[in-house]
């Protein structure tokens, strides 16, 4: 049995990041336009964060919240997108914290949660913490 969203993803990597980028906006676009489905969103988005595509993942995290906004796992995805790959470390903690909510008993947005809110009290004194920010910066 074939897991669907592993035949998209190495579809997309199969395909330039500039083709799968504005194919994956049309193909979401028009889902849209006739059915509203978060799900689509959320797995689209999951998909493009194991293709490294986290730009368009947020995307599509942010669709999906649109229509089903308290949807903790993809509120938890999208904090872990701007923890990781924005350094938007603020809204990754507003992120984990809405999906802490939403989720108490799942232990892994809880440790994300708590790591990330005991981190950015030190953040200041953390000289590892602000360099990986610059050399992530550079990259950009």
């Amino acid at each position: 049995k074939l897991d669907p969203k592993a035949v998209v993803l190495d579809v997309i990597r199969k395909l330039p990041r500039d083709f799968s980028t504005g194919v994956i906006g049309i193909v979401s676009g028009n889902l849209d336009k006739t059915l509203h489905n978060p799900a689509f969103h959320f797995a689209l988005g999951d998909v493009l964060d194991h293709a490294g595509m986290h730009d368009a993942a947020i995307e599509q995290y942010h669709k999906g919240l649109q229509i089903a906004p308290d949807f903790a796992r993809a509120i938890f995805r999208l904090g872990k997108d701007m923890e990781l790959y924005k350094q938007q470390y603020k809204e990754a903690l507003f992120c984990y914290e809405k999906a802490h909510e939403l989720a108490p008993d799942d232990g892994e947005i809880a440790a994300y949660y708590g790591r990330l809110n005991q981190r950015l009290q030190t953040r200041d004194e953390d000289i590892a913490w602000k360099l990986k920010d610059w050399i992530s910066r550079m990259h950009q």
